[in-house]
């Protein structure tokens, strides 16, 4: 919740508990407030990391513009295409089903 949709602790401790009630206690508390900007620095965990080494830390060196915008590019068009082969083997399962 905190990495996909940039929920804040608090926001994913209150979805949490109206989901499952009595979930995060003590500790969890704090380290999901903690640890939130971490979690946003990480990125949509959906889409591949911009260096192959799957690193999201910032980096000193010098990152090409142009590079960064190919690669966004191509997780995006990535994303896509996940999503149009999941709704694709969803409709086959749904006129599977309605052939049985």
């Amino acid at each position: 919740l905190m990495r996909k949709y940039q929920f804040t602790g608090a926001e994913v401790i209150g979805f949490i508990r109206v989901m499952r009630p009595g979930s995060i206690l003590g500790e969890q508390q704090g380290f999901l407030s903690e640890n939130e900007e971490y979690m946003w620095s990480l990125g949509d965990p959906d889409l591949p990391p911009i260096y192959p080494d799957g690193d999201c830390v910032v980096h000193d060196e010098y990152v090409d513009p142009a590079e960064l915008e190919r690669a966004k590019e191509l997780a995006a068009r990535r994303a896509l295409e996940n999503t149009e082969a999941m709704n694709r083997q969803a409709a086959e399962r749904v006129a599977a089903q309605k052939g049985k």
